[in-house]
């Protein structure tokens, strides 16, 4: 048997030794006149008639090329273990049943190449595995395969992102501990790199053929709505929805494509030009919505229609309850700038949700539950805080809190304190500036990318305008965010990501000393900002954000649910008074496939990087290899044909001149 028998067509190159024999038999031309027997000699020494020599080279040649030619075909013996061999074969199917797969017809993708597989291997024992999240579906191996197309035929993909580790894992406990079988491992995917990563794949320890079933040739192109960022304002009594929609084509040519916003029985559509392999931001504004809750689509050409609609919710929100925690030994300067801060929270903004501020001391800490709180600032008090409180504050932010603290005259004991606690990683270098207003510094770098400074991205922020005479000089660590900055690049604002939560820095006092920061237009809204600011992957403000699929009970027991309910299809909820977006998930909107050797590669380390599938089953050690035989018997024949070709030399020159003179004298 051959595994590759296309290689046999090579047989024809055996010819060649044959008409380069024939080419070289040239028949003397006999010289009757005597006087020239001597030239006669030289004629025949160079051309003299072949003898049996020459055949026996022939054909050790011959056999030579032949044996050549089987090696490149990869011949074996097939062990016969088990009675029928047909029979002693194991297969187990896996099929990939994440977000991604819905970019195919996959139940008729599934059930026809089920068909071929198990039409081609009848009589083999069949296993099948699902995965998606993990491990949904297993039949054991010795399933019939009448239950396997029929279990192919109904699967589903799923709308949750990809992660096969468990699966791929449980292969190796598919198959039962017997000799002599053949065992086939065929893997039904689209290998998107989101799922595939090679580090996160686990290597297979049964000795097994891969073969991966793509339902791509090329991967399809994509366009997506990957974020959106409402904002609502209200004039004279009517709405306006203003919706700043992140868009990304996937694919490497440019695509026309409708945007709509939705909201009851209003809408808006713009039409959108997306270069290719290019994430672009585009808004669309509606007027006088009445409905709570909108949706924005986009119409284009693709085959992956799970990410073209997202789902926000534009109703009015629960209030957001914000802690100002303060010393018990205020000075008048510090109580002012807390009384304050109390007042520009309260500010009811048009289109945010309302907040309820409350002053507090220390005692927050261990007398309530500071999860009851969005945001807690800290004015210059953190000296003021035991162990006790410092080991809440920091619980506070590893689950999901926000702290905000605003600096002073104590910043530098006070950052000494969260560096310890590790809460913030900030170093202090000083207090630069002058409370006398002679000389002033203004802000000249604004993070415009960062979600915190979305509403800052036009020029008619008055952000870069207000003068600073005093700020804390800070050195930023690398892993945090500088969101504004001062015209000599220290920091203003930093943003740092603790746990699950966010840590704040104001490097100004908010007193009228430290700066005119308090009296500008943007100061409301920056405020704001930061409290209704969500940690992590969570943007939206004021609701709970989630993917279909996923338990976000948790979510929803912090934001003060009572009885959590959870939803799997996309749209608005409100569960307890408490709005919640839920989409789709965005992480599988990217079509770019993995390279199939990298996949083999991990699950079977033995494959070498120029192989492929095919090396992967023809180096299954199910079968003999014949390599290293037929590598001996050629070096054998090599021997042989060695010693004709020198052992028997040439006749002595005597007996040629001897045959000469005959031939001559004949003559």
């Amino acid at each position: 048997m051959f595994h590759a028998p296309l290689f046999l067509a090579g047989l024809a190159a055996l010819a060649v030794p044959i008409i380069l024999h024939l080419m070289n038999r040239e028949v003397p031309h006999r010289i009757v006149f005597p006087t020239i027997r001597y030239i006669l000699k030289g004629q025949r020494l160079q051309t003299g008639r072949r003898g049996l020599r020459d055949l026996w080279t022939l054909l050790a040649r011959l056999l030579v090329l032949a044996i050549i030619v089987f090696l490149f075909a990869d011949p074996h013996w097939p062990r016969n273990d088990r009675t029928a061999t047909e029979s002693a074969q194991e297969i187990v199917l896996v099929y990939d049943l994440s977000a991604s797969m819905n970019a195919i017809d996959f139940p008729a993708f599934a059930e026809s190449r089920t068909k071929e597989i198990i039409e081609g291997s009848p009589n083999a024992d069949f296993a099948m595995l699902t995965s998606a999240g993990g491990i949904l579906k297993r039949l054991p191996m010795g399933t019939p395969s009448t239950e396997i197309i029929a279990a192919a035929a109904a699967l589903r993909p799923t709308v949750i992102p990809g992660s096969h580790y468990a699966a791929l894992d449980e292969i190796n406990g598919l198959f039962p501990d017997s000799q002599g079988v053949q065992r086939h491992v065929y893997i039904f995917t689209d290998l998107q790199h989101q799922d595939w990563s090679p580090s996160a794949l686990p290597r297979l320890t049964i000795d097994a053929a891969v073969h991966i079933v793509n339902p791509h040739e090329t991967m399809p192109p994509n366009i997506a709505i990957l974020d959106v960022y409402p904002e609502i304002f209200v004039r004279a009594q009517l709405r306006r929805i203003r919706a700043t929609v992140q868009l990304r084509n996937y694919s490497l040519q440019a695509v026309q494509a409708k945007l709509t916003l939705r909201a009851g029985s209003k809408s808006a559509t713009r039409d959108v030009k997306l270069r290719g392999e290019y994430s672009e931001k585009h808004v669309i504004d509606l007027e006088g919505p009445i409905a709570n809750e909108a949706v924005v689509e986009i119409a284009g050409i693709d085959g992956y229609q799970l990410d073209n609609a997202y789902h926000i919710w534009i109703g009015p929100r629960p209030p957001v309850k914000v802690a100002i925690v303060v010393d018990e030994k205020t000075t008048r300067s510090k109580m002012m700038e807390t009384l304050f801060m109390r007042s520009a929270l309260s500010i009811n903004t048009p289109g945010m949700p309302a907040t309820e501020v409350e002053v507090v001391g220390p005692e927050l800490f261990w007398s309530r539950d500071p999860n009851i709180f969005k945001a807690i600032f800290l004015v210059d008090s953190v000296q003021d805080l035991g162990e006790v409180e410092m080991e809440v504050l920091q619980d506070y932010l590893k689950e999901g809190g926000i702290v905000i603290y605003v600096a002073g005259k104590r910043t530098a004991d006070n950052m000494a304190k969260l560096n310890h606690w590790n809460i913030s990683r900030n170093r202090f270098l000083g207090i630069v500036g002058q409370s006398s207003q002679l000389h002033a510094y203004s802000l000249s770098k604004i993070a415009r990318s960062m979600t915190v400074m979305l509403p800052f991205e036009e020029d008619t922020s008055d952000l870069l305008l207000f003068p600073i005479y005093r700020i804390a000089k800070l050195d930023a660590p690398e892993n945090a965010s500088v969101l504004l900055a001062v015209d000599d690049n220290t920091p203003f604002l930093i943003q740092e990501e603790v746990g699950a939560g966010t840590m704040f820095t104001i490097a100004i006092s908010l007193g009228h000393s430290w700066s005119e920061f308090a009296t500008s237009y943007s100061f409301l809204p920056l405020l704001d900002q930061l409290v209704q600011h969500e940690p992590g992957d969570r943007k939206k403000r004021g609701v709970v954000t989630a993917e279909a699929g996923e338990d976000y009970t948790q979510r929803l027991l912090l934001a003060g649910a009572a009885d959590p309910i959870v939803e799997d299809e996309p749209g608005i909820y409100v569960v307890d008074g408490i709005p919640v977006e839920l989409n789709y998930t965005r992480r599988e909107s990217d079509p770019h496939a993995i390279e199939e050797l990298e996949v083999l590669a991990q699950l079977l380390p033995e494959v070498s990087g120029a192989g492929s599938a095919a090396a992967a089953v023809s180096s299954s050690g199910n079968d003999t290899p014949m390599h290293r035989r037929f590598a001996i018997i050629l070096a054998g024949l090599l021997f042989v044909e060695l010693l004709f070709a020198n052992f028997h030399s040439a006749p002595s020159t005597a007996a040629v001149e001897s045959r000469g003179e005959v031939t001559g004298a004949e003559g």
